[in-house]
């Protein structure tokens, strides 16, 4: 049986009150050494699709999938990568860097059904996806107008 953390309560009135689709929010409570966090995947999303946390912080995850489907959650930057089988609650456990903003995603439905949402860790910063795309290219503001 897994153990419930101190928090739930709080963390239930979250989910709660985050239990339209595709809601975004900030939560969970900073406690100084740590922070805890509830998260929610659904077919085929996580709720909220926003988290915050501070910077060097151990962030507990209590990760509950109300879905029909196997999910997981990915934070490649963090090393997270933990299956959450169908009715399942797992508790994940991670400890954030620098500031930065991360995508957290079910590397089964990422691509196929866009399940992702983002973690900004202190004052963020570039959003992290798992690829690239170039730049723009510049472009002139100035244009050439004969005499």
């Amino acid at each position: 049986m897994i153990r419930r953390l101190t928090g739930m309560g709080a963390g239930a009135g979250i989910v709660l009150a985050l239990a339209s689709c595709g809601s975004s929010a900030s939560t969970g409570s900073s406690t100084g050494a740590g922070q805890s966090v509830s998260l929610e995947a659904q077919d085929f999303q996580f709720s909220p699709t926003t988290l915050t946390a501070p910077a060097d912080t151990t962030i507990t995850a209590t990760v509950k999938n109300t879905g029909t489907a196997l999910h997981n959650l990915t934070i490649k930057e963090l090393g997270v990568n933990q299956d959450l089988k169908a009715g399942s609650t797992q508790t994940v456990t991670f400890t954030t860097k620098s500031a930065a903003t991360l995508v957290y995603y079910c590397e089964y439905h990422r691509d196929s059904k866009g399940m992702k949402g983002t973690l900004t860790v202190g004052a963020g910063g570039a959003a992290g996806s798992g690829s690239t795309s170039p730049a723009p290219a510049p472009s002139s503001s100035r244009s050439y107008v004969p005499y």
